[in-house]
């Protein structure tokens, strides 16, 4: 499998077989520090050479989980934002400032914002972008 440019958790990494480890080990550093210590364990996989999936395990509870809609907090996870100063270049749509209940985004709605961001960051053009949404889990699978 060639290399790809895969945007995760604010930055655009190069994945491929010989870089896997490292980048799932650079990206939990990053989510130690996103996610203040709250334990979020990231795994990348190549389960085919057109296709990374990149899983997110994390506790929650079934408040969390809404047909077709994903969390903030998982939008935030899997693209990085308020890690650093670093914001998306196509922000994802945020409820009204002080607002303190859980905030659900459309999956087809977040999907496009993060594929327009991941293409002003450079990464590898995308053709499917699917999301798998659980209890313990956020898996996002990029087949290109």
């Amino acid at each position: 499998m060639k290399s790809k440019k895969v945007f995760l958790v604010g930055k655009v990494h190069e994945v491929g077989p010989a870089t896997i480890m490292s980048v799932q080990q650079e990206i939990q550093n990053d989510l130690d520090v996103l996610t203040d210590g709250h334990k979020v364990v990231v795994s990348i996989g190549i389960p085919n050479p057109k296709e990374i999936e990149v899983s997110f395990e994390r506790m929650a509870t079934d408040d969390l989980l809404k047909q077709d809609m994903i969390n903030t907090v998982d939008a935030d996870i899997i693209t990085g934002e308020g890690l650093g100063d670093f914001r998306m270049p196509e922000p994802i749509p945020r409820a009204p400032f002080g607002t303190y209940f859980n905030c659900f985004i459309d999956q087809t709605e977040f999907i496009d914002c993060y594929k327009k961001s991941a293409r002003a960051l450079g990464a590898s053009r995308m053709k499917d972008i699917k999301l798998e949404i659980t209890p313990d889990c956020v898996k996002l699978k990029l087949t290109y």
